[in-house]
């Protein structure tokens, strides 16, 4: 009934380290839920949802009162079937971006209509179109998605025999004005609100001693791994001695999703968290471009339909795998051996031209 699918910070304890809490989410309605539990105990029932006599001794009502406030329903946030963490991250961060320039809009917009006519309110007012005019077209959001901020931020695209490409420079990051294209926003520049992201970390366990012992390392090929400092410095004896009780430790990586607060200022300036994930998202993108699969298709279906009176194309299409039970990791990562389901479709494709 509940599937885990994020981790996120709810609060602090007393020394001031965040709290990691497991959100859930249900993919089915409470109702059937009740209907379930309500059912008799041999047909998988709740005990206790009935009394001796057969009588239903809770309601739905009820039910909906006790609910924990943990347990959420699945929206299309969760629904994302696959995602890699190069353009995901981006995302994500730009949603966060764009949620907190609505609420700045909005509140900037309130205080316009209380203040009395004076010259702070005329000030403001100024403040609040040019905000409203860079961030803002035509009543729409200029910048509703990550991709809309990289077009900002890059050269124009030539066109080379009716292809619209973008220069070579461009797209390995080699350009020098693509380079200083960014610009934060002057009112966020310097705006000192706090505002809130997600960001995935990495965080390494040892089977053996979890993650307090970790530690890093150089291995002879010169490369940063890590390892277990109290299984590197363990004795012989004491290994066998574990062994007789469990396997072989290993020390496995997991990215998990950890939610971050700075202010704005900090977060949009040049070299910020903001700046350096849109240029990993810039890069990213052009390499999806000229390695993708639809430039592929493309070309396929234009040589069929040109040198080919009648033609039949067979298309496969596969999805990366879909977990059941999520564990906050990028489904392009490692996912230790959690249930997944895998789908595949195909498409047939006639063309006739005659």
């Amino acid at each position: 009934m509940c599937i885990c699918i994020a981790i996120d910070v709810r609060a602090k304890d007393d020394n001031g380290d965040p709290i990691i809490a497991q959100k859930m989410v249900y993919r089915v309605s409470l109702r059937e839920v009740f209907n379930l539990a309500i059912k008799p105990t041999d047909q998988g029932g709740f005990e206790g949802a009935r009394d001796s006599l057969g009588n239903v001794v809770m309601s739905e009502t009820s039910m909906w009162r006790r609910w924990p406030n943990w347990i959420v329903c699945m929206n299309n946030r969760f629904k994302a079937m696959c995602v890699c963490d190069k353009c995901g991250v981006p995302t994500e961060v730009h949603e966060s971006l764009s949620l907190k320039r609505s609420k700045i809009l909005t509140k900037l917009k309130k205080d316009v209509e209380r203040m009395p006519t004076s010259r702070a309110k005329t000030g403001l007012v100024a403040r609040l179109k040019k905000y409203e005019s860079e961030i803002m077209e035509n009543g729409k959001t200029k910048f509703d998605r990550a991709s809309k901020m990289v077009d900002a931020m890059t050269c124009p695209p030539i066109e080379i025999n009716g292809e619209s490409l973008h220069k070579f420079a461009c797209a390995i990051g080699d350009c020098e004005v693509c380079k200083v294209k960014y610009e934060p926003i002057e009112f966020e520049a310097e705006c000192v609100k706090n505002i809130k992201y997600n960001l995935y970390d990495s965080y390494h366990n040892c089977s053996w001693h979890m993650d307090s012992a970790i530690e890093e390392y150089i291995n002879d090929k010169g490369k940063t791994k890590h390892r277990c400092s109290k299984c590197h410095n363990m004795s012989e004896e004491e290994t066998q001695k574990w062994l007789k009780q469990k396997k072989p430790a290993t020390v496995t990586k997991r990215k998990l999703k950890t939610k971050y607060s700075q202010p704005l200022c900090e977060f949009v300036k040049v070299g910020g968290v903001y700046h350096n994930v849109i240029k990993i998202y810039r890069l990213h993108r052009f390499h999806q471009i000229f390695l993708g699969t639809r430039v592929a298709l493309k070309m396929i279906r234009e040589f069929n339909r040109s040198m080919i009176s009648t033609s039949l194309m067979l298309q496969s299409d596969y999805s990366e795998k879909y977990q059941m039970e999520p564990d906050g990791q990028f489904q392009s990562q490692y996912f230790d051996k959690q249930q997944s389901l895998s789908m595949e479709d195909h498409a047939t494709t006639y063309w006739n031209t005659k």
